[in-house]
């Protein structure tokens, strides 16, 4: 039951990528993947927004087990909580930092693909408000520093 319950909770924390996802480029995870080619493909422009302008809050995946451990350790408490930073922040932006955290990279703007068109949201941001109002107030980390941490981790795989 305990299990289930961090499950349900997990998946509604939104999209979340796995390590798993595969990089159309080299046939890697799509994070790793962008690491070993060096090369992020953002969507370009769509519905007023410029190339690689969507926004997404991003959050590391230890801020999402930790909401998940904060409702296992708890009564049952129900309802539907979106785990993020509250922050949203643009593809770009994203790729800039890693590319920064690399000392090289560079970004490929590829077309928007036509099935994703009226379906795509440009912009997303987690309402925390009933995430806060269950008692959960961890801070997440910021993008900088939980992409420092996903490079640290991939650099030590790769030595």
């Amino acid at each position: 039951m305990e299990d289930a319950r961090a499950w349900q909770t997990l998946q509604s924390a939104g999209a979340v990528r796995g390590r798993h996802d595969v990089c159309e480029l080299c046939g890697k995870d799509t994070f790793y993947g962008w690491l070993a080619c060096q090369r992020g493909r953002l969507f370009r422009g769509t519905d007023g927004c410029a190339d690689g302008e969507q926004r997404r809050d991003f959050v590391h995946v230890d801020h999402v087990v930790a909401a998940n451990l904060f409702f296992i350790e708890r009564p049952p408490v129900h309802g539907i909580f979106n785990v993020g930073t509250g922050t949203p922040r643009t593809f770009n932006e994203m790729v800039g930092i890693l590319i920064k955290l690399l000392g090289k990279g560079q970004v490929e703007y590829i077309p928007f693909p036509e099935h994703l068109r009226g379906k795509y949201q440009n912009h997303t941001r987690a309402d925390l408000s009933t995430l806060r109002n269950a008692g959960f107030t961890t801070i997440p980390e910021t993008l900088e520093d939980g992409l420092a941490k996903a490079v640290e981790a991939w650099a030590k795989e790769q030595a």
